[in-house]
């Protein structure tokens, strides 16, 4: 009996891992665009917020600790688009889910 249990919650686990690294993503977006230039405003340095953009979403990583002053390991910084930083992280876009939507990014 404790087998079955065991294997049970192991195949929860497994199956609550995947869906929360690997799902899309369905909050909604909000109806704000940002071009490119205005993007780069939201920089976190002297106070600005700092949003950066991903797949064409525009995510607030203001108050996200390893996004400090807007900037990031390996030399990156908000106010910039990040999609293919992002593919070669070894985290994935699971870290989408602890930041705030605030708009999509012009194309």
């Amino acid at each position: 009996m404790k087998k079955v249990v065991l294997m049970t919650l192991t195949l929860v686990a497994v199956i609550y891992i995947y869906f929360s690294l690997f799902a899309e993503d369905k909050r909604p977006v909000p109806e704000k665009t940002f071009t490119v230039e205005e993007l780069a405003g939201f920089d976190g340095s002297k106070g600005n917020k700092a949003y950066v953009a991903i797949d064409g979403i525009v995510y607030d990583v203001t108050n996200i600790s390893s996004w400090k002053n807007g900037r990031h390991k390996r030399g990156l910084r908000a106010g910039r688009d990040h999609s293919g930083m992002l593919r070669k992280s070894p985290h994935g876009n699971s870290v989408l889910k602890r930041m705030a939507i605030v708009g999509k990014l012009e194309k």
